[in-house]
């Protein structure tokens, strides 16, 4: 039976985050199910890990850093033996809060595209400030939970405050990224957004819109939304959902069509799937 990574983890406003080491012990292909609406930083402690995130494709050691944004889009991950990764999962809305001066300009660098966002963390400096908090925050200990949570949410954030350090201003984000921010904004649960309505938030004509969009994600608008949309539906079949009932929160209303969308990219029957 098919391996798959999931990582959709319990959060609430009372548990905003998850911090846990992931061993993987033999080697192999995962496919990843993108059914997470959290946000992701995982350092490779040990081993290495190559795949897939949106159409750019990675390889990372020890030391390196992979962030993915909620409901980013994953390919299969090919994992050597021995790899160990720790995996920080939070809930946006409540990083967002803890940096409220900042709110525009975390959100621009999570939709940058994977490639962007990767050469950013690849910079030595930050990665060996950021690898530094991650081994403390794993060595944090408290016999009382709650404070043992209060410290480690603490340096969560500051782990974040380091990203916001080597961030440029806003107005040096990448361009185009800033372009296409208002149409990645739309991609919202439960609606399905136009090519002619991303085009026109953008305030650009929809040629040019599918040129840029394509030229910055490696794929069409409407490939990147029906992604989406299968990656929602797919958070609602694991959460017991039937599949008319997930195919509709995902906004297709053609059953046959969203079963045929959905074996196509996870590579599995439905059936399988549930299991």
């Amino acid at each position: 039976m098919t391996k798959f990574l999931q990582y959709n983890w319990k959060l609430s406003p009372e548990n905003p985050f998850h911090a846990v080491l992931q061993d993987f012990p033999e080697a192999g292909s995962y496919p990843v199910l993108d059914v997470h609406q959290a946000l992701h930083l995982n350092c490779v402690l040990k081993g290495s890990i190559r795949g897939r995130i949106g159409n750019d494709f990675f390889r990372s050691g020890p030391g390196d850093l992979i962030l993915d944004p909620p409901w980013e889009i994953h390919g299969d991950n090919q994992i050597s033996a021995g790899l160990q990764l720790y995996c920080i999962t939070v809930d946006p809305d409540a990083l967002l809060e803890a940096f409220p001066v900042c709110r525009d300009r975390l959100p621009t660098f999570f939709l940058a595209a994977p490639g962007e966002r990767r050469s950013f963390l690849d910079q030595p400096e930050l990665k060996a400030r950021i690898g530094a908090l991650i081994r403390e925050l794993q060595g944090l200990a408290s016999p009382d939970e709650a404070i043992l949570k209060m410290r480690q949410w603490l340096t969560i954030q500051r782990i974040f405050s380091v990203i916001l350090e080597f961030l440029p201003p806003h107005r040096e984000l990448a361009h185009d990224v800033l372009r296409l921010a208002p149409a990645m904004k739309l991609l919202v649960p439960g609606k399905t957004v136009t090519l002619s309505d991303a085009a026109q938030a953008c305030e650009l004509g929809v040629r040019r819109f599918s040129q840029l969009f394509r030229k910055v994600y490696r794929t069409t608008f409407s490939a990147y939304q029906l992604d989406q949309r299968l990656n929602r539906s797919a958070v609602d079949l694991r959460r017991g959902m039937s599949v008319k009932m997930a195919a509709a929160a995902g906004n297709f209303y053609d059953t046959n069509y969203f079963v045929k969308c959905f074996s196509r990219k996870f590579g599995v029957t439905l059936g399988d799937f549930r299991r």
